[in-house]
């Protein structure tokens, strides 16, 4: 019984999967290339993962002081001529493409047989001789794959033995094919004895600020990742983007963790170490595209796509050439960093471009949220090209300031939601009322009484015409009457047959009226009834008035995160009171406001009512005004989500 629900299980994934793959082929091709990506990551992280001996990495934990080692003699870069050398003098070289520095000289103090001898590698090559003699020696490769990965992190040797009078000499070569002056430096300013635990200690104390940060981050990315992730399950309305980015702000805090020099210390595989600090770097370049991507619109979405699916590409090449023995990550990332720290840069600037046009709250907030991060990689990525290694204090800070910002978004989103909820409760007693008002506003007697007039009279004198008015007639009524016990939000398109039904019932009366259509959208929701009394009001009180007949334009289009309708006529206009009792009405709230231009004897719901439905049922905007030509518009705003259509 077990096994045939797991086939059927199996059949029923596979069958979801050919669905899937048959009707949006562009999400699965992206979803089979994540997988892969992922794969990809798994398997060089799970490569990386060799132990070297613990005298190596100083993994032995034995209590002790940490004293630093200040050697003191003369310097030669690349074989060149000897320099004076003082304990922890800058080195005078060019800042990149530095082969070797030899450093000879003698110790301030001595160092007892036995004692531990630490200094923190960053892709070098260490020879250590006392009186000519070698008493240590390391290739600077964390692992022994044929594309080994650079040690960066301490390691140490124990000594044999070593006097003020001894001449030491420390050789230091760069163990990749890309080395930088800073390498060197903080080999011989890293020189210290003390037991692995203690040092460890001494290591966080120093990079306290940073370890708090980086403990910080990490709370902050759970917590982000949480709140997106429940809000995803119960179905409270989602912000775009906050998976990705609470992923970016987890990855982030892995990448602060491994970056320091005390990981080695708590983790002893150094290749590993340096995997993770490697990849999490690139990924996170991938995540601030794709939170880009989803924040984005036009021009500046498919900038932060393509590049997203480039630098993808490109790393899941580098990582198959790390697996194959060609190259290591170091190295990799030598060539893909500037890439990914210009890619992110150019689709940061389009994202900053969008929102500062657009005004969009959406692209607003992200670009708040991506310039700090930014800044950061780019600061990040120069000090690993120019300085050998990464500091991790401005992309922590970058990414810190995001989490603020993100976390007053989240407030702000909420509170708005709150606020909407709260709203959309108390006019959920009076939405009835309002529906069956809007309802009987369109079928009001004299409405009633003209149609079937006109009606009676086309039976006589023409009818084929009379049988299509009765038929308009009877779909209107029907439409009315499905309004009322339908749901609040309908498709834009059921709107637009809707309307059909009334244009063509008061052509009979207003022959010379015209009625045109400029759809450019129709694939999302609008609230009920909510477009005819729009028409309504631009062919009783504008085209109508018109000598000669006017003409009624219904536009539709998307515009960044919304959909817009538009309806205009080249009528009178409205008085400019109307305009201000109209908005006066929208802000009270009031369900009662007249149509504008009316006068206020008649009563029944309005535009004003129509704004004010259209705000509670879906957050939408409903703007009036005259146009420059002569004429009036009145335009309503519905806000868009991306997992279907209108919110």
């Amino acid at each position: 019984m077990a096994e045939q629900d797991n086939e059927q299980a199996g059949e029923a994934l596979l069958q979801n999967a050919r669905r899937t793959l048959r009707e949006q082929p562009r999400r699965a091709i992206a979803g089979l290339c994540v997988v892969l990506l992922l794969g990809l990551l798994t398997a060089a992280l799970a490569s990386s993962l060799q132990r070297v001996s613990a005298d190596d990495v100083c993994a032995d934990a034995v209590a002790g002081a940490v004293k630093p080692m200040a050697l003191s003699g003369s310097y030669a870069v690349d074989g060149g001529e000897e320099r004076p050398y003082a304990a922890r003098q800058a080195l005078d070289a060019k800042g990149i493409g530095v082969e070797a520095v030899t450093v000879r000289g003698t110790l301030e103090n001595d160092v007892a047989a036995g004692e531990l001898v630490n200094m923190r590698l960053s892709s070098t090559a260490c020879t250590v001789r006392v009186n000519g003699e070698t008493v240590f020696s390391s290739d600077g490769i964390g692992d022994s794959e044929p594309a080994g990965e650079p040690l960066l992190g301490w390691i140490g040797f124990r000594s044999p033995g070593i006097s003020t009078r001894d001449e030491v000499e420390i050789a230091l070569s760069s163990a990749a094919s890309y080395s930088v002056l800073g390498d060197y430096v903080i080999v011989l300013d890293s020189l210290c004895t003390g037991e692995p635990d203690a040092l460890f200690v001494a290591s966080v104390a120093s990079h306290l600020p940073m370890f708090v940060s980086g403990i910080l981050v990490l709370i902050a990315g759970l917590i982000l990742l949480l709140i997106a992730s429940v809000g995803y399950l119960i179905g409270v309305p989602k912000e775009t983007g906050g998976l990705r980015f609470a992923f970016y702000v987890l990855i982030g805090g892995v990448w602060i963790f491994f970056c320091f020099d005390y990981i080695t210390l708590l983790i002893p595989f150094p290749a590993f170490t340096t995997t993770v600090s490697l990849l999490a770097q690139d990924v996170l370049a991938l995540l601030q595209l794709s939170f880009i991507a989803s924040r984005a619109t036009g021009y500046p979405r498919r900038l932060a796509t393509l590049l997203l699916a480039a630098l993808s590409l490109m790393l899941g090449v580098c990582i198959a050439m790390k697996l194959a023995g060609v190259a290591s990550l170091y190295e990799a990332n030598v060539v893909i960093i500037p890439l990914f720290v210009i890619g992110v840069f150019f689709a940061a600037l389009a994202l900053a471009v969008e929102a500062r046009e657009s005004r969009d709250r959406m692209a607003v907030d992200a670009t708040l949220v991506v310039i700090p991060c930014t800044l950061g990689m780019v600061v990040e990525g120069l000090s690993f090209l120019f300085g050998g290694v990464t500091t991790g204090l401005w992309l922590c800070a970058g990414i810190l300031c995001a989490v603020v910002v993100r976390f007053a978004a989240l407030f702000f989103y909420a509170r708005g939601q709150i606020v909407q909820a709260e709203r959309a409760h108390r006019m959920e007693a009076e939405f009835l009322q309002s529906r069956i008002a809007v309802m009987l506003s369109q079928i009001q007697p004299h409405f009633l009484f003209n149609a079937l007039n006109t009606i009676e009279y086309l039976c006589e004198e023409d009818p084929p015409v009379a049988a299509r008015a009765t038929n308009d007639f009877a779909r209107y009524l029907r439409g009315n009457m499905d309004s009322l016990m339908g749901s609040q939000m309908v498709p834009f398109r059921s709107e637009l047959e809707h309307l059909a039904h009334y244009v063509a019932i008061e052509q009979l009366r207003y022959p010379f009226i015209k009625v045109e259509y400029d759809v450019h959208a129709d694939d999302f929701l609008v609230p009920s009834l909510s477009v005819q009394p729009l028409v309504e009001n631009a062919i009783k009180h504008g085209a109508s008035r018109k000598i000669g007949g006017g003409v009624v334009r219904v536009a539709s289009w998307r515009a960044g995160r919304s959909f817009v309708v538009r309806v205009t006529d080249d009528g009178p206009g409205f008085d400019e009171r109307a305009i201000a009792r109209f908005r006066e009405g929208v802000d009270d709230g009031a369900s009662d406001a007249r149509p504008l231009g009316e006068a206020p004897a008649r009563n029944h719901v309005g535009l004003a009512n129509v704004a004010a439905r259209v705000a509670a049922t879906c957050g939408g905007t409903m703007r009036v005004e005259n146009e420059a030509g002569g004429g009036a518009s009145v335009t309503m705003t519905v806000p868009y989500e991306e997992d279907g259509g209108s919110r």
